[in-house]
């Protein structure tokens, strides 16, 4: 019953979220959107990210938390064919245990919407540009001014579901030749293990928001990733069961206390000297 509560309620966010078109440089009306959707839970705030004097994200901040990690999501969408937002239809397939509808990144915002509701508290950026990959200057405005390790979670793209792992999540160590933070990823797979979450290392493939903080401005983090397949259509499918399982991570992780002790800015420091 649980499951389902749980299931029941992701769905009916995504269906919300769908209900409002968010194209690249045009994300605002979502953005406003989430901001009253999260609230402002107590202990917490909004801070506005501006790069070059221009509104691009939100930071949904724990004041005097010292956790160590900022979760990142994005909150654009590809358009369809002609450049129009997609008709976006959420649907769960009871047949085979999925979720359907164009999910990039919906989905993420979705389950950590769960998490706040459960009254977990987790420092949150709402990025902008991320499928033109120009988010990463939000993620590293945020990293450097707050010295916290930014956290992906995404999508990992497949063209099927392999169904030894349909219920896994990803906790990736790398992405094509670029390394994620080691000893953070060591810890959520830790975490991970802990709480008998299954998970993959290299299942599907993926280009995310912290790749290109590593790429272009020699950042670090990690990304957790859900299995999707077709990948950037409306049609875009993920397991429910994988979705429980990533909620469960991110609530265990908020618990544990080996992130507490991270700290963004020293590692960026070791890496570029």
């Amino acid at each position: 019953m649980e499951t389902k509560r749980i299931s029941d309620y992701v769905i009916r966010k995504l269906k919300e979220y769908a209900a409002i078109p968010s194209l690249t440089h045009h994300e605002d009306e979502f953005l406003n959107y989430l901001i009253a959707d999260f609230g402002t839970p107590q202990g917490m705030e909004w801070i506005k990210v501006k790069i070059e004097g221009k509104q691009q994200a939100q930071f949904l901040h724990n004041v005097g938390d010292d956790s160590g990690l900022v979760f990142t999501v994005h909150t654009d969408r590809v358009p369809d064919a002609d450049g129009n937002p997609f008709q976006n239809i959420i649907a769960e397939c009871k047949d085979d245990g999925s979720i359907t509808g164009q999910l990039d990144d919906l989905i993420a915002i979705a389950i950590l919407r769960h998490v706040i509701e459960s009254g977990i508290k987790v420092n949150i950026l709402f990025t902008t540009q991320e499928e033109i990959c120009n988010s990463y200057v939000q993620v590293a405005a945020v990293a450097d001014n707050f010295g916290l390790m930014p956290v992906s979670i995404d999508i990992d793209p497949v063209r099927i579901f392999d169904e030894s792992k349909d219920r896994a999540i990803t906790i990736r160590e790398k992405s094509f030749s670029y390394l994620y933070e080691p000893e953070t990823v060591r810890m959520l797979q830790e975490v991970a293990v802990r709480n008998n979450i299954p998970f993959e290392t290299d299942y599907g493939y993926v280009c995310d928001e912290i790749l290109y903080l590593i790429r272009a401005e020699q950042g670090t983090g990690c990304h957790l990733g859900l299995p999707l397949m077709n990948y950037h259509t409306n049609r875009e499918k993920v397991k429910a069961a994988a979705v429980l399982n990533m909620i469960d991570l991110i609530s265990a992780v908020s618990r544990a206390d080996e992130f507490k002790r991270l700290n963004y800015n020293t590692i960026s420091e070791t890496l570029t000297n």
